[in-house]
């Protein structure tokens, strides 16, 4: 990203980060994909440090896009593989997702989406995090649930809150069908934090009570 050098085409431009991330995701599942899952491990361990907060720079959008096209992509796949009752999977069945493909990928992104969960491309974070809480909650909602308790205790880095918060909101089915009684101790943290005189910080803690309350069959 400081380099320098720009290349107009080719796998540089923005634009491809689509069709590069179907590609890593179309590969994954069966014996090769394991392979495959290898190398995406490496690569994402290579290029974790970039999501730092700390290291912002002109790389940082392109880089969130393409953990968000990953995501979407992963998430797509696997409704088409399981619950797609419209036509019947063109994939093999050897090649398909198991549930351990599904741990291994979202453990492998665990470290990076903890970084982007304070950095400010929101839309992306929310959708990010929707897609993997959406796929196992178990993984996401509980060590996202800590760093809101810290970030509530904490008096000198109120934006840490409020980004937990707004993330928490766009997870907000799989935390209600799957920690009913967390839902409960969030919303009495947030509700004395509900003040007409802070529309915006207000609007993001409504959001999330609101949709808290929601049943879970919503």
């Amino acid at each position: 990203g400081q380099s320098g050098v720009k290349v107009k085409f080719g796998l540089s431009e923005s634009g491809s980060f689509s069709f590069i991330s179907r590609w890593i995701v179309s590969a994954l599942g069966g014996p090769q994909g394991k392979q495959v899952q290898a190398h995406l491990d490496k690569m994402l361990l290579a290029i974790e440090s970039y999501y730092h907060p700390a290291n912002a720079s002109v790389a940082s959008e392109a880089l969130h896009t393409f953990i968000h096209n990953l995501c979407n992509g992963f998430i797509y796949r696997l409704h088409l593989e399981r619950y797609n009752d419209k036509w019947e999977s063109k994939t093999p069945i050897e090649k398909r997702l198991t549930d351990e493909d599904v741990d291994h990928f979202v453990q492998s992104l665990i470290p990076v989406v903890f970084h982007i969960l304070y950095n400010p491309f929101e839309e992306e974070r929310k959708a990010i995090f929707h897609s993997l809480a959406t796929i196992r909650p178990d993984l996401i909602i509980p060590p996202l649930l800590e760093r809101l308790q810290s970030a509530s205790e904490s008096l000198t880095e109120p934006h840490r809150f409020t980004a937990c918060l707004a993330t928490l909101s766009a997870c907000s089915r799989p935390f209600v069908e799957n920690y009913p009684l967390e839902v409960i101790k969030v919303i009495t943290v947030i509700v004395p934090g509900i003040n007409i005189n802070g529309d915006r910080k207000s609007t993001r803690l409504n959001s999330v009570t609101s949709r808290s309350r929601m049943p879970s069959s919503a």
